[in-house]
């Protein structure tokens, strides 16, 4: 056995050093960002008012994956939003499995809150 795993090695030749300063990526893979896990709990909006419960498994400049609670069929077009920060952004569902999605993010997404005009105040007198 020894002689053939010998052989082997001998018929393959040197094989190149490994990098290891840059993340091994699959075959398939199309990432050109590094992600980050980051598994936070998030929502998920298919419409201005429905929503899916989900956790953000991972995250980069340009892209999530998440797992909702339920598998629902997402439209192309979402909003993510973080529940810990409040920030929304705008995605596009890449891939979908089930319970699984992938996200393209395509903008953050000004609350109401912070985009409505604030009201200047009189004080109240003659009361």
């Amino acid at each position: 056995m020894s002689d053939r795993l010998a052989a082997i090695a001998k018929d393959r030749g040197p094989t190149a050093p490994i990098d290891v300063s840059k993340p091994l990526r699959s075959k398939g893979e199309k990432r050109t960002e590094p992600r980050e896990a980051v598994f936070r709990p998030g929502k998920v909006y298919t419409s201005t008012s429905n929503f899916v419960r989900c956790v953000i498994q991972d995250v980069s400049a340009n892209g999530a994956r998440i797992r909702a609670e339920v598998a629902h069929d997402l439209p192309e077009i979402v909003i993510i939003k973080f529940d810990q920060t409040g920030i929304a952004k705008k995605a596009r569902v890449v891939w979908q499995n089930e319970c699984d999605a992938g996200l393209l993010i395509l903008g953050v997404v000004k609350s109401a809150k912070s985009s409505r005009p604030r009201l200047k105040r009189k004080p109240l007198t003659g009361l």
